[in-house]
């Protein structure tokens, strides 16, 4: 591919994305050794580029809910353990595991 029709390639697929920060997935490549599956945040730009190089696709909504979901127990148990380390069990224990904790640029 030349790389004029390259980068004609990214600006036609940079202008069919809403927003600037998409939620992207890697695709495996064995050929590379990436990984598939790991879910990655960028901006409409690198997302383009990501598409047009085939390194990346743009996660499904049950994705990103997984993902958050995921990301919601481990922000939970780092308080968990920073309270235990600061010796507040008692405080701990009463963490309202359900809570919802706010989401990172909200």
């Amino acid at each position: 591919m030349q790389v004029k029709q390259y980068w004609q390639l990214v600006r036609e697929k940079r202008s069919t994305l809403t927003g600037e920060d998409l939620m992207m997935v890697s695709v495996e490549d064995t050929t590379t050794g990436a990984r598939g599956g790991v879910m990655v945040s960028m901006s409409a730009d690198n997302a383009a580029v990501s598409l047009v190089k085939g390194t990346h696709v743009i996660a499904t909504d049950e994705q990103i809910a997984a993902h958050e979901e995921q990301q919601n127990r481990i922000r939970q148990a780092i308080l968990e353990q920073d309270a235990k380390r600061r010796g507040l069990d008692v405080l701990a224990g009463a963490l309202n595991r359900t809570q919802e904790l706010p989401k990172k640029g909200k």
